[in-house]
C-alpha cells in the first residue's frame, strides 16, 4: 500500500528534523567553538567534554533541569547530541558562544545564527509535541518546511539544498521509516529524565512511524529484525 500525501510529508519532516538539520547543527557548534576556544579545539572526545563543562558558569551547572544536557555534554561526542542538546550548548549554557537572540520584533536579516537556532527547535517542537496523528497536512508540511530552510541557510550554504532533497523525494524507501524509527527511539533514551509529556510525545511519534511501515507488510521481517 503506498503512503497517502499527509503520511509521506510526516515521514519527509520526520527525515529533516532528525536527520538533516542535527548534521549542520553539530558542523556550526564545532565551527563556534573553535573560534572562541582556538587553543582547545574540539576533538570529539571525553576531554573536550570534561572542557566544555569545566567553561559552563555554576549557576548553569547547578540547574537541575540542565542535568542531561550536562550529562550529553560531558561525553564530547557531538555525534550523538540531538537538537536539544545542541541548542543548550550554543543558546543556554553560558559560554557564549553565539550572539544573544534579538526580540522576534526586532529582528532583521541577516539572522544571527542564534536565532535561526531558535528557530529550528520550535519549528522541531511542533512536529514532536503538538502532531496529534501520523501525518502531516500539506499547509502544515509546507510552512515547517519554509522556516526550517529559511533558518538553516544561516548554519551553512548546503543545509537548504539538501532538506530541499528531501523535499522531492519522489517515493519514500521503507528502510528510511525504519531508520527514523530507531532515532526516534535513541533520541527518547537520551532524554529519558524528560517530563512524562514529553515522553509520550516520542513514543507516540514512534507509533506513527509504525504504523506506516506496517502497512507494507513486505517489510514486517525488518521489524523483527530490529527487535529480535
Amino acid at each position: 500500500m503506498e503512503l497517502s500525501v499527509e503520511e509521506t510529508n510526516f515521514v519527509k519532516s520526520s527525515k529533516v528534523v532528525l536527520d538533516v538539520v542535527p548534521k549542520y547543527l553539530r558542523s556550526a557548534f564545532k565551527k563556534k567553538w573553535n573560534e572562541k576556544y582556538p587553543e582547545k579545539q574540539w576533538q570529539s572526545n571525553i576531554a573536550s567534554g570534561e572542557f566544555l563543562l569545566n567553561e559552563l558558569p555554576e549557576k548553569v551547572k547547578k540547574e537541575w533541569r540542565n542535568g542531561i544536557y550536562v550529562r550529553n555534554l560531558r561525553q564530547g561526542n557531538e555525534k550523538e547530541w540531538d537538537t536539544t542538546t545542541l541548542a543548550f550548548a550554543m543558546l543556554k549554557s553560558g559560554l557564549g558562544l553565539t550572539m544573544p537572540c534579538r526580540p522576534k520584533e526586532q529582528r532583521m536579516e541577516p539572522l544571527h545564527i542564534s536565532e535561526a537556532i531558535e528557530i529550528i527547535t520550535e519549528t522541531r517542537n511542533i512536529l514532536i509535541t503538538r502532531a496529534t496523528n501520523m501525518s502531516c497536512p500539506a499547509e502544515v508540511f509546507e510552512k515547517v518546511m519554509k522556516d526550517i530552510k529559511y533558518a538553516a541557510r544561516y548554519l551553512a550554504e548546503d543545509a537548504e539544498r539538501e532538506i530541499n532533497e528531501v523535499v522531492s523525494l519522489s517515493k519514500i524507501e521503507m528502510k528510511l521509516i525504519v531508520q527514523l524509527m530507531i532515532q526516534v527511539k535513541e533520541e527518547e533514551s537520551r532524554q529519558s529524565e524528560l517530563e512524562d509529556f514529553l515522553k509520550g510525545k516520542f513514543s507516540l511519534q514512534f507509533l506513527r512511524l509504525f504504523v506506516i511501515l506496517v502497512k507494507n507488510v513486505d517489510y514486517v521481517s525488518i521489524l523483527i529484525f530490529i527487535w529480535g
